[in-house]
């Protein structure tokens, strides 16, 4: 059922477009999958155990949010993620936190930018991210629901939170329960098996590992 739920905004993210000023970052999760080290310590930072979400938002709080890779981003995957919701003509500047893979995107979308870097804790620095750190909070409580999650299916979730945020919006106008049983009563979905698959497949070529790499073998307290 959940799964047919999902479906119905499968494609959700493709008509939204931001525009004015766009604030842009990343979140990081673990792959549920990947081989965890019980007994030796955990690498810190941004490693390939982790994988991306990027997360774009407007100031009129319209927003994106896709799993686009593992380890650190690249310029390329940034582009490919932001570059088609960013609305012709009328986006006036992006902010961000000064990471170099933006660099690219920024330059080829031909806007502005204004840099602030989240090492910086003064009083200007806090008031121009609060939008877009607030925005990644709600994201990281929202997943934070679903500890050990296939990763193959986070995007899906991804899609629901952002339709759910649309519909709490315009909850004066239309009330939110409402408004999604009618969007699951219209919606045209026919969940096959081999469609699920396929997305599996696209979520596994997202994030998978370079070639050649082999997860390190770790020692039992036995072997020691």
């Amino acid at each position: 059922m959940r799964r047919k739920l999902f479906e119905t905004v499968n494609d959700w993210q493709n008509k939204i477009k931001l525009s004015g000023v766009v604030f842009i970052d990343e979140i990081y999760t673990f792959d549920s999958e990947r081989p965890k080290n019980h007994f030796g310590k955990n690498q810190r930072g941004i490693t390939k155990d982790k994988c991306y979400i990027f997360l774009a938002i407007d100031q009129s709080k319209r927003m994106i949010m896709f799993l686009i890779g593992r380890g650190r981003p690249t310029s390329k995957k940034i582009k490919d993620a932001l570059l088609p919701h960013l609305a012709e003509g009328t986006v006036t500047k992006i902010i961000h936190d000064g990471l170099h893979s933006h660099a690219k995107a920024i330059k080829k979308a031909g806007v502005k930018d204004e840099i602030h870097k989240s090492i910086v804790k003064d009083e200007e620095t806090l008031k121009a991210m609060l939008l877009i750190n607030s925005f990644c909070a709600w994201v990281q409580r929202y997943l934070s629901r679903f500890t050990g999650m296939d990763i193959e299916y986070l995007q899906d979730y991804l899609n629901w939170f952002v339709y759910l945020f649309r519909c709490k919006q315009q909850d004066e106008t239309w009330p939110r329960d409402e408004r999604i049983l009618r969007h699951i009563l219209l919606a045209d979905v026919e969940l096959k098996r081999s469609n699920l698959e396929s997305k599996r497949e696209k979520s596994r070529k997202i994030i998978k590992h370079k070639k050649g790499w082999k997860p390190k073998k770790k020692k039992t307290l036995c072997e020691k």
